[in-house]
């Protein structure tokens, strides 16, 4: 045995050059083959539980591959988002309302690279505990896309305490590379929002909907939103496609950013959504698109319109129903121009049986802000060949402007394609007949035909 280890020190010392080159090897090769998982290994009750992989896949993850386990086997039920951005995967999972215990998420059905460049598609393991101290407040979703930084940010925030707190919101928290601090702090570099913070006030138990807003925002990527009360944080994560600043020459949007509707099972009901054009451009052949999640659920009306000018409103009906299932649906609904301009509107859609709205109305959330009567904002109703010169705003009667009722100016693309088709068909005529009556005009010679006659008298 000391022959041997001697052996192999005088080989160690005899190739330290490669011994160099081996070690960088293997530490190299995890980095580039192997999945990183990075989360919270341990949550308080109700917070939100948020998992990053990395890696390289060959096979993507699937929402219908992602599975939760408590204590290994026993299958429990959990609302998530999976996101992928910029090659990596992100879930987001609500576990209020899960007791307290060993819990598993679980991956099947993947093919990645690990250790050495070998493919797997061993199923994906990572544990977690859910502790018995309840947090401050849920917050959710733990992380979403911004199609722009000028757009807002939306959070579901739940109070869980019995008493009333703050809940502070800081859209740049400190990002150093402390370990301690969080596996997502490190992400976030000198991309700051020169914004101030917010503070919102729970009642005991109170949920609603929070918005939030990104300023000076002049660069894309991943952002974290920091949010806080007493001596619990809880972090959101908010991925910005684009920073630029939308011109006010192309601006079009829902009025109502969200619609969380509840309805029986069996039923039908009915949401108005307000569409609004307020730069200056004019649009054509403007298409809503249902999304396939609640395809089976809602119809439109109108779910196309030809003209969308400037400063004009358009009213969108809404008809939903449901089936005999209890199921939550969400989704949002995309309003899109010829020329690409689009505005978003986020569905939720909870099926509960036997669900009556409080006194009988909806949830005014969902509502626009509609205080007044067009004729108390001293406007009018432009008819439907009409267009409003100036600002339109939503009353409680109508759509009512605030300026003056013009005439619409008919666009004339279609009136030249129909006159050029026309001119095209008659052309063709013409070109078909003389063609047609020469070569019949040629069969026919006269002075054969007098030859031929002088010919047969003889």
């Amino acid at each position: 045995m000391k022959d041997f280890h001697k052996f192999g020190l005088a080989r160690l010392k005899a190739k330290p050059k490669s011994l160099l080159i081996f070690a960088f090897v293997l530490l190299f090769i995890p980095v580039v083959f192997s999945i990183q998982i990075n989360t919270d290994s341990e949550l308080n009750k109700g917070e939100t539980l948020v998992v990053k992989l990395s890696g390289n896949f060959y096979k993507p993850i699937l929402e219908n591959n992602v599975y939760f386990y408590r204590n290994t086997y026993t299958a429990v039920p959990l609302e998530f988002e999976l996101l992928k951005i910029e090659g990596e995967y992100y879930i987001s999972a609500s576990i209020l309302g899960k007791t307290p215990g060993n819990y598993s998420l679980v991956i099947k059905n993947s093919e990645y690279s690990v250790v050495g460049g070998q493919t797997s598609s061993e199923d994906i393991l990572i544990n977690f505990t859910i502790l018995d101290n309840f947090a401050e407040f849920s917050a959710n979703p733990g992380i979403q896309i911004l199609e722009n930084s000028r757009d807002p940010i939306y959070l579901e925030i739940q109070n869980l305490k019995d008493n009333q707190i703050i809940v502070s919101v800081d859209k740049n928290p400190y990002t150093g590379q402390d370990e301690q601090a969080g596996f997502f702090e490190s992400l976030f570099g000198s991309n700051k929002d020169k914004s101030t913070g917010n503070q919102f006030v729970f009642n005991a138990n109170e949920k609603k909907q929070i918005k939030l807003e990104f300023e000076n925002l002049t660069e894309t990527g991943l952002r974290t939103i920091q949010l806080s009360s007493g001596n619990f944080t809880q972090n959101v994560f908010v991925y910005v496609l684009s920073a630029e600043e939308k011109l006010e020459i192309e601006k079009i949007y829902f009025e109502q950013k969200f619609f969380n509707i509840s309805l029986a099972t069996n039923s039908e009901t009915e949401r108005i959504l307000y569409l609004k054009n307020s730069g200056v451009k004019d649009f054509e052949n403007v298409t809503l698109i249902i999304p396939d999640s609640l395809k089976e659920y809602i119809s439109i009306s109108p779910y196309f319109f030809e003209f969308f000018e400037s400063n004009e409103t358009q009213k969108i009906i809404l008809n939903i129903s449901s089936k005999s299932n209890l199921e939550t649906i969400s989704g949002a609904i995309k309003a899109k121009t010829s020329d690409n301009a689009f505005a978003y509107v986020e569905i939720s859609l909870e099926i509960i049986e036997g669900f009556v709205p409080e006194n009988g109305v909806v949830n005014q959330s969902e509502l626009p802000e509609i205080t007044k009567m067009c004729e108390e904002l001293n406007g009018s109703f432009c008819g439907k060949s009409q267009k409003c010169s100036g600002e339109q705003v939503t009353a409680q009667n109508g759509i009512c402007c605030l300026a003056k009722c013009d005439e619409k100016k008919k666009s004339s693309a279609g009136k030249i394609i129909g006159w050029g088709i026309i001119i095209i068909l008659v052309a063709l005529y013409a070109w078909f007949y003389l063609s047609k009556y020469k070569k019949t005009k040629s069969k026919v010679d006269l002075l054969e035909v007098a030859e031929g006659k002088k010919v047969a008298k003889k």
